[in-house]
């Protein structure tokens, strides 16, 4: 019998996963060493998938895709191997790479179904480039934001939130807000980030500017958005118990006014509401982290806003006995922290002032996975403590997701998956065409599937730890065939804006210094790493052969047909055909039979034709075997000395690269030099990318400084067992 492809087993799993509210969405948060990098520094990060229920580290899938994405495209991409939700890996910036500002993605191939992935901004700085300078500044210029919407509503009091933008550093700035008609409707001071709010209620007919004022006394114009008469708002406040909410409603008439809340995507609960009246709702009743109220009229969506309570858990009464203010060069660092039982990653880095990155912490990590573009000049991260209804109304989010009846891409939580479609010259699909995907080599593994009604594949295989090629056969078709390929990495990326900071002359003092210490470091430090851990068994689809034959062992034949005739037993030439005969009677015994060559599926016929002298092995099942959908009356399979074929070219083939998956972890710790007067210049004094910790006592941490002076950063993130997100970060000085 046949087994029908997997994609049966896609649809029955998409109907059950979205008929049933299940913990099944997850999310990626990354924690790299940096955001500023020099060429000769490393980009080292670990990475965690998280429940997006419960902020508990998810076993969902095994494989994380990475991307570092410029103007020009990936500048480098690579597969993860996660490991209960846990992960690490690292990136050596050489200096091909030029200078400017990119974006770091992560993702998981379930996650694609969703459209979520993880941004964050990095700055690459290359002084070796021949026209490396420092941009310069642009324009004054200011956004304003109200809510989710472009609009202003006449007759209802609109808060807006505003950015300023290419700002001059230490200036202050002053505003008010003028109608056409001259009158001052508000004003405002912006805080020190060129952020601020003010709230005014705009009249009908009307237009309005901000007129900005700089400590110099020079001023600059900036439109408001548009008016309309109509619209919606969602006002609220809390205190340590309630939340107040109150429905705005301007120049509406509605018969049936609710309010949702919806948290990790989903719907939490309702409440019918009355317009322009405020009422409370419990705070131990609401979602226990960032959640998104929507006003529905009449079942549709008219304003959303995404709401953050502070939590008591939330608070760091984290301290750090043992962790001095200053430090001496090359001296040892010895301090304890007492974290919850969880997982998490520890770096000590020299902080700088190099480029314009905020860093996003794992307690901001729900909130900034709602995002719609984190990484948008109107964004602001991570939440300010100061003002978090701003934050929030400043950054774009995404509306309460739809719900999904089907998935286009299923979890890697077993092994690694390709799919694709095969179609013949004219471009019709091919249905039910049996296919062969194989590795070559030491660790080869075959697999086999079957094509839908459609013409669509899909293999689940063990990673390989290598880049090398991937063999694409049909079984039982012609070779005239077209294979379209599913590309593990994304085709297309968010919008970004690449363009570099404006650098100032201290900064350049700093570029100067970090080439010189990476340059160094380079030269006389061996980093400290862990062992490469494989996380994946090698490939044991062939348990039990009833036939194994070391060539060597016996007289060797110019010819392979000798060897079949005269050694290997339940095997024969038939019109120059590898026949296997039964080693039980089977009266059925007339299928198609598996020659393998490394692991690749080859013709029978043209196999007997290789050189006899470069095979290793023989290797025989003399019964009916089994290979995941398919059936074979029996399998031989050939290895050469070399693993790589032997110069031979399998027919109907199509050869694929792949990615191999990374599983070392580096970690750097205290790989300070004995001698004295050998220089020393890290500005990684530590990183530990996975702390699985089971203990209730402290985490002691021992590291040495360097000959780097300045300020450093020791920061802990990760998440506790029980889905409590924590972010340690202390400062100290080397002296």
């Amino acid at each position: 019998m046949k087994f029908r492809s997997i994609f049966w087993f896609s649809i029955l799993v998409g109907n059950s996963l979205f008929s049933q509210s299940r913990d099944l969405k997850e999310r990626v948060f990354l924690h790299p060493n940096s955001q500023t990098f020099i060429v000769g520094e490393t980009l080292k990060f670990s990475a965690y998938t998280l429940s997006n229920k419960t902020d508990k580290l998810i076993d969902l899938s095994k494989i994380m895709y990475i991307e570092l994405v410029g103007k020009n495209g990936a500048v480098f991409q690579q597969k993860i191997a996660l490991k209960k939700g846990q992960g690490s890996g690292y990136f050596f910036i050489n200096s091909l790479i030029p200078t400017g500002k990119y974006q770091l993605l992560a993702y998981t191939r379930w996650m694609r179904n969703f459209e979520d992935l993880f941004q964050l901004s990095i700055t690459i700085i290359n002084p070796f480039e021949a026209d490396f300078e420092m941009p310069a500044p642009s324009a004054l210029s200011m956004k304003f934001y109200c809510e989710n919407d472009s609009m202003l509503v006449a007759g209802l009091t609109n808060k807006i939130g505003f950015r300023i933008l290419n700002r001059s550093e230490g200036s202050d700035y002053k505003g008010k807000v003028l109608s056409n008609t001259g009158e001052v409707a508000a004003s405002f001071m912006a805080a020190n980030k060129g952020t601020g709010s003010f709230s005014f209620i705009p009249e009908q007919g009307k237009s309005y500017r901000v007129a900005l004022e700089d400590n110099t006394g020079k001023f600059s114009f900036h439109e408001l958005m548009p008016i309309r008469d109509s619209g919606y708002r969602i006002e609220y406040e809390y205190d340590e118990l309630y939340l107040r909410v109150t429905p705005r409603i301007a120049n509406k008439s509605t018969s049936y006014l609710q309010l949702q809340i919806h948290f990790a995507d989903e719907f939490w609960s309702k409440i019918s509401v009355a317009p322009n009246k405020a009422f409370t709702i419990p705070i131990a009743s609401l979602p226990p982290s960032t959640f998104q109220l929507s006003l529905v009229d009449n079942g549709r969506i008219f304003s959303s806003i995404p709401v953050r309570l502070p939590r008591s858990e939330e608070v760091k009464p984290f301290s750090i006995p043992g962790l001095k203010k200053s430090y001496n060069q090359r001296e040892t660092l010895r301090f304890e922290v007492k974290i919850p039982r969880g997982n998490y990653s520890l770096s000590i880095h020299q902080k700088n002032d190099i480029g314009s990155n905020s860093k996003i912490e794992s307690i901001d990590s729900r909130f900034w996975s709602i995002l719609k573009d984190p990484l948008a000049d109107n964004a602001l991260n991570p939440i300010q403590e100061e003002d978090e209804q701003l934050t929030l109304m400043i950054n774009d989010f995404k509306p309460p997701a739809d719900s999904r009846d089907s998935v286009s891409f299923l979890p890697e939580n077993r092994g690694e998956l390709l799919s694709g479609t095969i179609k013949n010259n004219e471009g019709s699909e091919i249905a039910d065409l049996e296919m062969a995907l194989a590795f070559a080599g030491e660790k080869s593994q075959t697999k086999t599937a079957f094509t839908d009604e459609k013409g669509r594949f899909l293999f689940q295989f063990h990673p390989s730890e290598t880049d090398q090629d991937i063999y694409l056969k049909p079984l039982n078709g012609g070779e005239n065939f077209q294979l379209e390929i599913e590309d593990k990495f994304l085709s297309e990326y968010p919008a970004f804006d690449y363009q570099m900071p404006q650098i100032n002359a201290d900064m350049l003092a700093q570029i100067r210094d970090r080439s010189i210490n990476s340059q160094i470091t380079n030269a006389f430090f061996k980093r400290d790493t862990l062992a490469n851990k494989n996380l994946t068994s090698p490939d044991e689809q062939f348990l039990q052969y009833d036939h194994e034959y070391n060539l060597d062992d016996y007289k060797r034949f110019p010819d392979l047909r000798e060897y079949f005739v005269e050694y290997i037993l339940n095997v024969g030439i038939r019109k120059d055909e590898i026949i296997v005969l039964p080693k039980y009677y089977l009266p059925d015994f007339k299928r198609e039979q598996l020659i393998l060559l490394d692991g690749i599926p080859v013709s029978s016929k043209k196999i007997l034709e290789i050189d006899p002298y470069l095979v290793k092995k023989i290797k025989v099942i003399a019964n009916r075997f089994y290979l995941g959908p398919s059936l074979f009356d029996g399998v031989v399979l050939l290895e050469t000395y070399e693993g790589d074929l032997a110069n031979y070219k399998p027919e109907a083939v199509l050869m694929i690269p792949y990615l191999g998956l990374k599983y070392t972890t580096p970690q750097i710790t205290s790989n300070l030099t004995n001698n004295q007067l050998e220089p020393d210049r890290r500005v990684d004094l530590y990183w530990d990318p996975q702390i699985n910790w089971e203990s209730d006592e402290e985490l002691s941490i021992e590291a040495k400084t360097s000959d780097v002076k300045g300020n450093f950063e020791m920061r802990i993130e990760g998440f506790s067992q029980q889905g409590r997100p924590i972010s340690i970060t202390k400062s100290f000085e080397v002296k």
